[in-house]
């Protein structure tokens, strides 16, 4: 029920939310400072809601690994290298300019093919996706954030 998506620059995420047969909203994106490395990263998740809680506290704080089910992620570190994430927790590189994760993805991707930024394509894939909706959430890196190196997988 998430649509995140990542246009180079920005990463947004949809805001429509289920809990049971139950319907809210939920923040989805979010800038995170990684406890082991001490670095930010970029994070937006879908799937279970407790899996996502779970799987950024375990980015922000260090905590052990967790177990989890039903869960995506895309994290950009502060070198601007994309990371595509699901339950098992490995950790795959994308190489692409820009990429979409969850419900609609497709519909995100095609329109940043077509020049479309990353809050206007989660809106593009919510007028074609009845699971999506609610508004649209973003997170940035600042220009004095962003790191000039070699790519290198978080511990």
């Amino acid at each position: 029920m998430t649509c995140i998506t990542w246009d180079g620059k920005v990463l947004a995420g949809d805001r429509y939310s289920t809990f049971g047969e139950t319907k809210g909203y939920a923040r989805k994106v979010h800038r995170i400072r990684c406890a082991r490395t001490k670095e930010l990263f970029l994070v937006g998740t879908s799937g279970q809601a407790q899996d996502s809680e779970a799987f950024i506290e375990w980015l922000r704080d260090g905590n052990e690994k967790p177990k989890l089910t039903d869960f995506g992620a895309l994290v950009i570190d502060q070198r601007l290298h994309v990371w595509s994430i699901e339950e098992k927790l490995i950790w795959m590189d994308i190489t692409m300019p820009h990429f979409a994760i969850g419900n609609g993805r497709q519909y995100a991707i095609g329109a940043m093919a077509m020049g479309a930024r990353a809050a206007r394509a989660v809106r593009v894939a919510a007028d074609h996706c009845v699971n999506i909706g609610g508004g649209v959430d973003t997170v940035r890196f600042l220009r004095h954030e962003l790191i000039r190196g070699p790519k290198k997988r978080p511990a």
